[in-house]
């Protein structure tokens, strides 16, 4: 019973992360139609703060 629920939990949470993630992939889309210059700039920002603390960044 209680895992019949969890599963249920779980499977919206899903659900409910995944209309999330394409919705930030539409207004992501609208943006890079828009200003590719500025994401472009925020990446090369990103790239050096990851190889500033040692992360390798591949983008």
């Amino acid at each position: 019973m209680t895992g019949n629920l969890y599963g249920k939990m779980i499977h919206f949470l899903e659900k409910k992360r995944l209309s999330q993630l394409s919705v930030s992939f539409q207004r992501n889309g609208n943006e890079r139609e828009g200003s590719r210059a500025l994401m472009e700039q925020n990446r090369r920002k990103l790239a050096s703060r990851c190889s500033q603390s040692g992360w390798k960044f591949r983008g």
